[in-house]
């Protein structure tokens, strides 16, 4: 049992890569807690430990150790400065070193013939201790040289001893030497293992090897590494624990100096390596399946990933290998080789197996990095309208939202351009298409809105999307039609596009009145929220729109009383589309008929709202005759509009204040007087219900104090004959002073300069 949980403990270590992330870190060290806790057996357990400088977590086993009375834990080859506290050192001696140098020689030796028969005891214990001390204490250097002189002869082991350097560097090169590196399968698996981001296990080297580029095949006989290791480089690779390992770091430094010379160069090694693991992938992942939005399911990951040995291997680092290939430009350009295409999977299932893998190996700040790089290479290799290629979107566009919650737009725009290719590749109705359009509204749907931006243009796009899936799965009036539809008309109004929204909710009536009815609630709900809407139709497009705006208008008013004040903003804004697009006649005939509509009602005891709307048509009809050059009619129409109210008596301020508008508009016309009578009499409105402190009162006096302004200036510029006019004038002026004169608050010490007419100005004072 302990030997099968120290095997584990070594293969956990044995398959991080060289270079891990502190969470990595972290959990490796978790793992290494967990080993102990079988252990937990009341045996007394010695735990011998080698090898492992590399990876600082001694603390952590000691201290889990300690945790365990009957266990305790040797740790060889470890300096004093990396000791945790509670540790006892034991110094080995140099003649100790020495003595177990000379046993170590003198096994190795043994095996040699010419050693063992053609040496006499003195020669041999000679020769073990001139190599004992040549070693310096060294053991990879004892071993080398042992290796170097059980390949001699008798005739040569003299010349071979000789020759061999007390530097354990210089071994090497006549242990790998040129003559066995013409091996073209040492030479490639060699090179292979100098960049492989770990080391590889014999499985996943056998596989490795046998995955032929040129053929496109993987070999029917598969290299026993187990014979053909120790017989064509056991000198510098050892298998321990299921893995190919160089014997030390030496070996590894000495033949990353061989790249270029006697092993591939770097970059063709990554090249070849990156093009055998993606023609592995290829191969071995044939069957493929749809796009999805979700990750692929974990028992489907672990069957791919136990039935093919390297495939682990190569989702995790074959974009490393791309890139140190040289094959991805400063400025991220893509440079494929020739028959890139034949090689790369072009399955979904690749993609999605990218997805889960990357997410366990990659930090958040690295994964959508090599997420985009993937994207990249596909669309380069296959073009942008391929399968692999919509998995990659919705795979960043997942990566995106889960790393940045707070901003949707990374994650959402690669849902967009999903969307647009899931239409393409497959179908407008598909599934995938619909899933993505309704993951990117979901994502979407809280944003607050208040103009077109990029993100909204896009989620415009997505809503007619969802119409036309929704249309095509559950009907042209279905409730979810309708729902989308108003969404629609929502983000238009929220933008102020209150002319696109017109046209929506025009659509959204019509489907409304085959769904539940012209009668309907729902129908009177669309005719109130349009009401609502500031429409005024213009642009090339006005003349066109503006039929839409006509049919919506006259239908949802159908019920509505003209007096209704969604009837007359609607028909308003729709007399001011027809100006826009040069219907004048339409939005005269318009006005004249609503104001004859509501002038018939308007009898001696008509309600407010009557009033109001009567008074309201007519000043819009008296704004149109004077945008087309007819003043004196809009004029007339203003006299005789106070003529029917001069001697009304009014008991609702909301009318009087419609009637003060009536002065406002007759004071832009010149027509000073009667704006003059207006104001007096909506001020003697204000005093007899002692509002006179009022907001709309003080408004209302700031008008008259004008109006008398006015009224004065004319008349002195015009030095007018007509007695008549200057006493009518004269008394008005008068009668207003009179009251602004009681108005004032007597607290406030003011003074009132009022022009008389003839051009005399009084000064009174509080």
């Amino acid at each position: 049992m302990l030997l099968s949980l120290l095997n584990w403990c070594m293969l956990l270590r044995n398959s991080l890569p060289t270079s891990l992330p502190n969470n990595s870190r972290l959990l490796y060290g978790r793992h290494s807690e967990a080993v102990f806790k079988p252990l937990n057996v009341g045996a007394t357990i010695v735990i011998i430990v080698d090898g492992c400088d590399e990876i600082a977590f001694h603390t952590t086993l000691r201290t889990s150790a300690s945790k365990l009375s009957h266990v305790r834990v040797i740790t060889f080859s470890r300096p004093v400065s990396h000791l945790s506290d509670g540790c006892k050192h034991i110094v080995i001696t140099q003649q100790e070193v020495k003595e177990d140098i000379k046993a170590h020689l003198w096994e190795n030796l043994s095996k040699v013939e010419y050693f063992q028969s053609k040496l006499d005891v003195g020669a041999r214990e000679a020769l073990v201790d001139e190599l004992a001390e040549k070693s310096k204490g060294n053991f990879l250097w004892a071993f080398f040289a042992g290796r170097l002189l059980q390949s001699a002869t008798l005739e040569s082991y003299t010349t071979v001893k000789h020759n061999i350097s007390s530097d354990v560097k210089k071994l090497l090169p006549a242990l790998v030497g040129h003559t066995r590196l013409k091996d073209d399968t040492l030479r490639h698996l060699l090179s292979f293992m100098v960049v492989a981001r770990r080391p590889l296990t014999i499985q996943e080297a056998a596989e490795l090897l046998a995955t032929n580029t040129t053929k496109r095949e993987m070999e029917k006989q598969t290299l026993d590494l187990i014979k053909f290791i120790p017989e064509k480089c056991g000198d510098v690779v050892v298998l321990h624990g299921g893995r190919l390992h160089f014997r030390s770091s030496l070996v590894l430094s000495f033949l990353q100096e061989q790249m270029g010379h006697t092993l591939l160069s770097v970059r063709e090694a990554h090249l070849q390596l990156a093009s055998k693991l993606l023609l592995y992938a290829r191969l071995h992942l044939e069957s493929d399946r749809e796009p999805l939005i979700d990750d692929l399911d974990e028992s489907v990951v672990e069957k791919l990933l136990g039935s093919h040995h390297l495939l682990l291997y190569v989702v995790q680092n074959w974009t490393v290998h791309f890139k140190a290939a040289g094959l991805v430009g400063t400025g991220g350009e893509i440079t494929l080789p020739k028959g890139f295409s034949d090689l790369f999977p072009h399955t979904v299932t690749f993609s999605l197996l990218e997805r889960t893998c990357w997410d366990r190996l990659y930090t958040h700040q690295d994964v959508v990095g090599v997420h985009e790089l993937a994207l990249k290479i596909r669309e380069t290799t296959f073009g942008e309208k391929h399968l692999s290629v919509l998995q990659g979107l919705i795979t960043l566009g997942h990566v995106h939202r889960r790393i940045s919650v707070s901003s949707t737009h990374g994650g959402a725009t690669y849902l967009v351009r999903a969307v647009r290719l899931g239409q393409v590749v497959l179908s407008e109705y598909s599934a995938i298409v619909a899933a993505c359009t309704s993951l990117f509204l979901s994502w979407t749907e809280t944003l607050v809105i208040t103009q077109r931006t990029e993100i909204v243009t896009y989620r415009e796009e997505m809503i007619r999307v969802m119409i036309k899936i929704c249309k095509q799965k559950h009907g042209q009036s279905s409730d979810q039609v309708i729902f989308w539809y108003e969404a629609l008309a929502k983000l238009y109004v929220e933008i102020k596009e209150v002319q696109n929204a017109t046209i929506v909710y025009r659509e959204l009536y019509e489907i409304v009145i085959v769904r539940h009815g012209k009668k309907s609630t729902k129908a009177r709900q669309i005719g109130n929220v349009f009401g609502t809407l500031d429409v005024v139709l213009k642009g090339e497009d006005a003349a066109k729109d503006t039929k839409e705006l006509e049919v919506l208008i006259f239908e949802t008013n159908d019920d509505m009383e003209v007096t209704d004040q969604l009837c007359i903003s609607m028909m308003i804004r729709l007399a001011q589309s027809y100006i826009s697009c040069g219907k004048l006649f339409l939005a005269e005939r318009l006005y004249v008929s609503l104001w004859r509509r509501v002038s018939a009602m308007c009898t001696a005891g008509a309600r407010i709202e009557v009033h109001i709307a009567k008074i309201q048509i007519a000043l819009e009809y008296v704004k149109f005759l004077r945008k087309v050059d007819r003043s004196v009619e809009a004029s007339n129409i203003l006299i005789c509009l106070w003529a029917e109210y001069e001697h009304h008596t009014f008991e609702s301020e909301i009318l009087i204040i419609w009637l003060r508008e009536i002065g406002t508009v007759c004071r832009s016309f010149g027509l000073l007087t009667i704006s003059a009578s207006i104001l007096t009499k909506v001020w003697g409105w204000f005093k007899s219900k002692g509002k006179t402190k009022s907001e709309e009162a003080q408004r209302t006096t700031v008008l008259i104090t004008q109006v008398v302004e006015e009224i004065t200036e004319t008349t002195i510029t015009k030095k007018t004959t007509k007695i008549t006019t200057t006493e009518v004038t004269e008394t008005v002026v008068r009668e207003i002073f009179e009251l602004q004169y009681t108005m004032q608050d007597h607290d406030c010490g003011s003074r009132i300069l009022l022009g008389m007419p003839g051009g005399d100005w009084a000064l009174y004072p509080e």
